[in-house]
């Protein structure tokens, strides 16, 4: 396995959760992995999946498309963070190293692509 070195956990330039590897083969890596499901968590508190259609979003059970969203990614990055489109191709978005096909822990899905996630300790940070 190749070290994936953590430099930064929870970019705030991303969501939902997104940490910033810089790994031994010289790859950097974003890893996005969501939290929760935010609109469908709104949407379950009182009066506000009446609401929220009112203003034209539409909410109800999750359909098989959100439950795909909800899944980990690993995408290519320069040594800023700025992600990297992985095919190279621009014509065709932003394309993923990785999409599992669920929210897997981070560590897993570096896993998945043969890495080792390494959290520096006190004194190297």
């Amino acid at each position: 396995m190749i070290d994936a070195i953590l430099l930064w956990e929870n970019d705030s330039r991303y969501c939902p959760v997104t940490n910033l590897y810089r790994c031994a083969d010289g790859r950097h890596l974003l890893v996005t992995y969501p939290r929760l499901d935010v609109l469908g968590t709104i949407a379950g508190l009182p009066g506000m999946a009446e609401t929220l259609e009112a203003v034209g979003i539409q909410v109800g059970p999750h359909s098989q498309h959100q439950a795909e969203q909800l899944c980990t990614e690993v995408f290519l990055a320069d040594e800023n963070g700025c992600v990297v489109d992985a095919d190279g191709d621009p014509a065709n978005g932003m394309t993923a190293l990785l999409r599992c096909a669920s929210a897997v822990p981070i560590h897993e899905a570096l896993a998945q692509l043969g890495y080792r996630e390494v959290r520096p300790t006190v004194e190297e940070q």
